[in-house]
């Protein structure tokens, strides 16, 4: 082969081993470790703020406080959890989840923010906790908001997450409580995979006195206690809800005498997800004593408007109606016919 066609192609593999090299940054109060540890970055934040697409953010155990606005995930980047501070590579953590766990602390407002993210983004190994989004024109979510999502979210668990409702007489008549306990999606596709959604809820909308016409009119409960979810289609496998709850409606003074009829504020529906349109996926998923507010003969577990997605289809849970409702009902219909009212 000529030199200069050798040179041509020496050069041509360096520039592609150049723009496909990853920088990996990690987090941790010490410096000094072994290679990637020797000079960390202080904050979650300054490492995400300077990675780009295809870039790494391996973040120490311990417990790291949400900066006011939150956290920024950059498309591409792959965010981890889990590390004791001598890993060379990601695979040299602790296989064993419990271990050296990585706590993102709400303190009381959303942890991340996630929007037009490509498919290699990644969150992995985090417990997120103390979430809550206080502003529903945001549209919900505690822990997570994300928007044209379609990475994947694996091995976090949330817990104790929220999304509270909004008090503004000039613009809404109505005071409505923001959805999606954990997380709130838009548009999104994610893959969120071994997660755990433990006691996340929505709140209950607030009382106040419809005679004095400052916060006039229904108090409607938010839906989806865990995961609320727009125009999407996420697909979640092996994941497990447990003691999550949606808030209920109520009245304030002056209105009517009792929530869910009338002019009454709704209560919230899907314990542990909900949402209107897309079609999301859960496979060996796991359901378990999650609960829906102000709303009798709803599913508790999940409710959805719209299309029915694929397992309510084969779970028969049309519009959030439940299988155990509808035996119920056709037990009591055969028990008149046979002896009567």
């Amino acid at each position: 082969m000529p030199f200069q066609s050798l040179l041509v192609l020496t050069l041509c593999a360096t520039m592609v081993s150049a723009a496909n090299a990853q920088t990996v940054r990690t987090v941790h109060s010490t410096s000094g470790g072994p290679g990637p540890w020797a000079a960390p970055q202080p904050t979650i934040q300054a490492a995400l703020a300077a990675s780009v697409p295809g870039d790494e953010v391996w973040v120490h155990s311990g417990n790291y406080t949400t900066p006011t606005v939150g956290y920024t995930l950059p498309s591409g980047v792959l965010l981890r959890g889990g590390f004791a501070g001598t890993e060379l590579a990601a695979t040299d953590r602790d296989p064993n989840l419990a271990a050296n766990i990585s706590t993102l602390s709400g303190g009381g407002r959303t942890i991340l923010n996630a929007t037009s993210s490509a498919p290699a983004t990644l969150v992995e190994r985090f417990t997120l906790t103390g979430g809550a989004a206080s502003n529903v024109m945001d549209g919900g979510g505690g822990a997570m908001r994300l928007s044209s999502f379609n990475g994947t979210i694996r091995d976090c668990t949330f817990d104790n997450n929220r999304s509270t409702p909004i008090v503004d007489s000039q613009i809404y008549w109505s005071q409505i409580a923001g959805n999606g306990g954990a997380i709130w999606m838009s548009d999104s596709n994610p893959t969120i995979r071994d997660c755990t959604f433990t006691s996340n809820y929505t709140a209950s909308g607030n009382t106040g006195s419809c005679a004095s016409g400052t916060t006039a009119g229904p108090r409607s409960g938010g839906s989806g206690g865990a995961v609320y979810m727009l125009l999407s289609s996420p697909v979640f496998s092996d994941c497990r809800f447990a003691l999550n709850l949606c808030g209920n409606g109520s009245f304030g003074a002056g209105c009517a005498s009792a929530f869910g009829t009338g002019a009454g504020g709704t209560g919230g529906a899907g314990g542990a997800v909900a949402g209107a349109g897309g079609s999301p996926s859960f496979m060996r998923c796991t359901f378990d004593s999650n609960q829906s507010g102000g709303r009798p003969g709803r599913d508790s577990q999940r409710q959805w408007r719209g299309r029915r997605p694929g397992w309510a289809r084969r779970r028969g849970l049309a519009h959030g109606r439940g299988r155990r409702r509808f035996q119920r009902v056709h037990l009591q219909q055969q028990h008149r016919r046979r002896h009567g009212p």
